[in-house]
């Protein structure tokens, strides 16, 4: 701080600065960006100088400002800034009116994109007389819905012409196009038959840069909203590391973000992966932009019966046999190349794992990347909803990240979903919180947005971790209550453990001297309410280095 002291004084507040050192003050001071004093009201306002802003939060909570650990930036910023938006618990026939609707108002031949159709509504797509129906109110619009999990697609008959598939096409390498019991498509698309949609829907949008560049900053404006500054981006191309350098070159983008590069095709976008992207990545890294994590899907959902698991599916398993436990995309070889390469590049990687099957391959494989190569790897996991018991201690051993996401670790219809493919032993075992937590597991939290919640909020994750229940009461009962976590340990989950995880312990996750000033104010202090209260909270401020990103007011 130089002798003109600093630019911003905040005091009179209820600070969580989710530093042991100092849990609690009143006052926090900053400079050029940075946090220069933490204290009391006593403390820090005799800092103040004639140009120093002074601010009295009328006794309201303030924290570091949340980090997520898993969002999907491009497919959130595009569903609210022009995607025709479907609620997770809409029924099959208001999905129906609702694409009725966009068909009467556009101009035919134009696409209606949007989500998010529910998995339990997915469920019910069992034969070509959905295709039709769907077919029936979209008669001149190619049209493709995304599922609650960005897995899977719902088309109709036009978008399948377009992609050139029919009955007889074969399925694709990872994916499936869905046929019922006479072998007609049902316009459900499995896993990489998604990406030919996208694909070819990206190939009908002439404005097709403009709306990723509007995209990227619509993303970060709900971040800001919700208290977010900072994310992991959990699966990011070309085109979005260009628009968030762009962003951030502009003095835009409001938030660290931390990218993650797909090693191999992936449902959400279309572009160079691998080596092609990894090698011109850091050609995109600013001040706020780190393209530090490499992004490989393991396996895929339990719904498409595509997660794999060391037992066998309980569920219908449409054209496997009765032991089918899913498959993996990557062999033990193919997967410890991947992890080498990445150490070899100074890159982590962040591996989607659904089934304790393939939960048990990337540590099986991390173990072996650091018996050859030392501790220098950055592992996380991603999902890990299903951990066998035998391997939640490994997590701690191996210095392996559980990344918890999407925040669905409640009674609500994705679980409905998991819960008609497995049987009962493993959904008492679903998300393993506490019992990871114990082991000395690093945990952190994500929102996965847009995947399975139409928003990023933290707050409804937030309460969840810690009563297990539905926190807008459309679902009854409680997911596992004795996995549930202390609030003190979830802010942390939410804040600095997702910072260490992403490298960013130094910058953001606590307020502290010489951190960056990525604060949030609240209208409601988090300690003093019911934990079911926790999904109310609104935010007031955010402020991301020191400057005010966000207000309610």
């Amino acid at each position: 701080m130089t002798a003109a002291g600093p630019d911003l004084i905040l005091h009179n507040a209820a600070v969580y600065t989710v530093d042991p050192d100092r849990p609690w003050a009143s006052a926090v001071a900053v400079a050029d960006g940075r946090v220069v004093s933490v204290g009391s009201d006593d403390e820090v306002l005799p800092l103040a100088k004639e140009r120093t802003v002074v601010r009295d939060l009328g006794g309201r909570m303030m924290m570091p400002g949340i980090v997520d650990g898993h969002s999907h930036l491009m497919l959130g910023g595009a569903a609210d800034y022009w995607e025709v938006a479907i609620d997770p618990s809409d029924s099959l026939e208001k999905i129906l009116d609702i694409v009725r609707a966009e068909a009467e108002r556009l101009e035919p031949g134009t696409w209606i994109i949007g989500g998010i159709v529910g998995s339990l509504v997915m469920g019910e797509i069992k034969d070509a007389s959905y295709l039709a129906r769907l077919d029936e109110v979209s008669p001149e619009h190619p049209v493709l819905l995304r599922d609650d999990t960005q897995h899977n697609r719902w088309v109709n008959s036009r978008t399948l012409d377009l992609m050139g598939v029919t009955a007889d096409t074969p399925d694709p390498e990872g994916g499936f196009y869905v046929r019922d019991a006479e072998g007609q498509l049902t316009g459900v698309l499995w896993e990489l038959a998604c990406r030919h949609a996208e694909e070819v829907a990206q190939a009908h949008m002439p404005d097709l840069a403009e709306r990723k560049a509007k995209s990227a900053e619509r993303a970060i404006e709900i971040l800001n909203s919700f208290g977010i500054t900072a994310t992991q981006e959990a699966a990011t191309f070309r085109t979005a590391l260009a628009a968030f350098r762009d962003l951030d070159e502009s003095g835009a983008l409001n938030a660290w973000v931390v990218a993650s590069l797909p090693a191999r095709d992936f449902v959400v976008d279309v572009g160079e992966v691998g080596d092609e992207l990894f090698n011109v990545a850091e050609e995109y890294r600013t001040a706020h932009l780190r393209p530090d994590f490499i992004k490989g899907v393991v396996d895929g959902i339990p719904m498409s019966y595509t997660a794999a698991f060391l037992e066998p599916y309980t569920g219908d398993h449409h054209h496997h046999d009765l032991h089918y436990a899913g498959t993996t995309y990557f062999t033990m070889p193919e997967l410890v190349r991947l992890l080498d390469n990445a150490h070899r590049r100074g890159l982590g990687v962040k591996l989607h794992a659904l089934g304790d099957g393939s939960v048990r391959l990337i540590l099986d494989a991390v173990e072996v990347v650091r018996d050859l190569r030392g501790p220098g790897l950055r592992a996380q996991i991603a999902h890990v909803a299903f951990v066998h018991p035998d391997d939640l201690p490994r997590f701690a051993e191996l210095g392996v990240v559980a990344d918890l996401s999407p925040a669905v670790w409640w009674p609500n219809p994705i679980t409905e979903a998991v819960r008609a493919v497995l049987d009962d032993e493993r959904m008492d075992r679903i998300w393993p919180f506490r019992d990871l937590d114990e082991t000395g597991a690093l945990l952190v939290a994500g929102s996965d947005w847009p995947c399975a919640n139409p928003t990023p909020s933290p707050w409804l994750g937030i309460e969840a971790m810690v009563t297990r229940a539905d926190p807008t009461g459309s679902f009854p009962g409680e997911l596992n209550r004795e996995q549930g976590l202390d609030l003190e340990t979830v802010l942390r989950i939410y804040t600095h453990n997702a910072a260490v995880s992403m490298g960013l312990g130094d910058e953001a996750g606590r307020i502290a001297v010489g951190r960056s000033a990525d604060l949030i104010v609240l209208d409601q202090n988090l300690f003093e309410i019911a934990p079911e209260r926790i999904h109310r909270t609104q935010v007031d401020e955010t402020y991301f280095a020191g400057r005010q990103v966000y207000s309610r007011g």
